[in-house]
């Protein structure tokens, strides 16, 4: 499936997000990446964002179909 990946992090980590993202997406622009991704790395990605987000912080995966 298709995942655009839009976030929004304190300045100061903003870099470990995009680290994160760039294992799995395309960055495109300022906090947002996109790419395909299989089930499985969809719930990966998914695992290790809410390992990595703070209570304040938001990121949102729009899935859409190929």
């Amino acid at each position: 499936m298709y995942v655009i990946a839009v976030y929004d992090m304190e300045a100061e980590r903003t870099q470990k997000m995009l680290k994160l993202l760039r294992q799995y997406l395309t960055h495109v622009q300022n906090s947002v990446c996109e790419g395909k991704l299989t089930k499985g790395e969809l719930q990966a990605l998914k695992d290790e964002i809410e390992d990595v987000v703070k209570s304040h912080e938001s990121v949102i995966l729009y899935e859409l179909r190929d």
